[in-house]
């Protein structure tokens, strides 16, 4: 199966239900026969993982991690099969990464040798896995692009150990939609021993609508603490026949709405779903602004706009959109200039870098604005391009 070609349909990108009703299955002893794993190649994501270990230093984990998991004898822990999990897909990524970065490989100019990848990996997946699905990856990974390559799963929030012997693993864990869209899946990891040691040996990510996630407000918290510690929930609803839970980041001064069927995301929250006393907030500050534009004569979509005659430049630009966006005095958020469009315009990235300086950062976008050099008009890139 070529998988680099289902990136390009969104109607591709899941591989439904799981290949055998036994993946639910626990095994009550542990002297039970070792399971085959399925070897169909996984459906890619766009990645949004940031890991920092270099090559060598993941070679060494490696190492360190098989003579740790040779001691293991029988069945694996719930926790012990999701530090698992985590530690051979941060080796994987991080190999992905580094070595793309030593040896400077783009798509563009300088594809990726497999040849010099292929040994680094097998210290994290399986060969047949290795050969399939990150070959594959490896022909589109160097994109210079946000596509999501491998599952941005959250294992704290969600994960569930399906079935397990001393010789594989059966797991899956839930990717939250970000806001560039990408997530809202139910992910399943098979990971089977390989010469003495625990490798990937399949992903298959499943969409909601097979798989509804069904998140509880508990995990939409921790999920969301990450953005805002403060995160709180003003209201449980349903809306549009759907459970709906809107929450508001007090830091950052905003408010969404999250579906628990697949964490889709609702930004622009009607008023009836707020609680009464921001109702009346809302109704207020709006009627205000109206009136203010209504005198001004500005009462139009464009809200910035450059001094006449005269042609922004980027980084003009960029402010633009900081303050448009009201994360004036939010120096956290980074408001980068990242091209020019095909018609000239400035497209601008608003992102927040978390987890920094640990060997998780990684860039949570906020959002991607056009920006007219000659009008100062501003625009939403993604919604334009749909």
């Amino acid at each position: 199966m070529q998988v680099c070609k289902f990136l390009m349909k969104k109607s591709h990108r899941f591989i439904g239900g799981l290949a055998a009703a036994g993946l639910f299955m626990v095994l009550s002893a542990c002297g039970n026969q070792t399971d085959s794993a399925s070897k169909e190649p996984a459906v890619k994501q766009t990645e949004e993982a940031s890991q920092t270990a270099g090559v060598s230093a993941n070679t060494k984990e490696a190492e360190n991690h098989s003579d740790q998991d040779n001691s293991i004898e029988g069945v694996l822990s719930e926790a012990k099969a999701k530090k698992t999990v985590d530690e051979l897909m941060s080796g994987i990524v991080g190999t992905f990464r580094d070595s793309g970065e030593k040896y400077r490989w783009s798509n563009y100019n300088n594809p990726a040798n497999f040849d010099v990848l292929q040994p680094e990996l097998l210290n994290y997946a399986s060969e047949s896995f290795t050969d399939g699905f990150l070959r594959e990856t490896a022909s589109d990974y160097y994109c210079e692009c946000d596509q999501r390559f491998f599952p941005d799963t959250s294992l704290d929030v969600r994960f569930t150990l399906h079935k397990s012997t001393n010789q594989m693993f059966a797991a899956s864990s839930i990717e939250f939609i970000n806001d560039m869209g990408d997530g809202g899946n139910t992910v399943y990891y098979t990971v089977v021993k390989e010469n003495g040691k625990w490798v990937m040996d399949d992903i298959k990510w499943v969409a909601p609508e097979k798989e509804p996630m069904n998140v509880t407000w508990d995990e939409l918290q921790a999920y969301e603490k990450q953005f805002d510690p403060k995160v709180e929930l003003l209201n449980e609803s349903k809306y549009d026949g759907r459970k709906i839970y809107i929450i508001r980041y007090p830091e950052l001064d905003q408010i969404k709405g999250v579906y628990a069927d697949n964490t889709e995301i609702l930004y622009d929250v009607p008023n009836e779903l707020l609680p009464e006393a921001l109702q009346e907030k809302e109704s207020s500050e709006e009627t205000e602004e109206i009136a203010q534009e209504d005198a001004s004569g500005e009462n139009q979509e464009v809200t910035e706009e450059a001094p006449s005659g005269d042609t922004l430049t980027p980084e003009q630009a960029e402010q633009l959109v900081r303050d448009h966006l009201g994360f004036t005095n939010q120096p956290d958020i980074s408001v980068v200039y990242d091209h020019d469009t095909e018609e000239g315009h400035y497209n601008i990235h608003v992102y927040k870098i978390l987890d920094k300086g640990t060997e998780f950062e990684h860039n949570s976008t906020y959002g991607w604005y056009g920006v007219v050099p000659e009008t100062g008009e501003i625009y939403d890139s993604i919604l334009e391009g749909m």
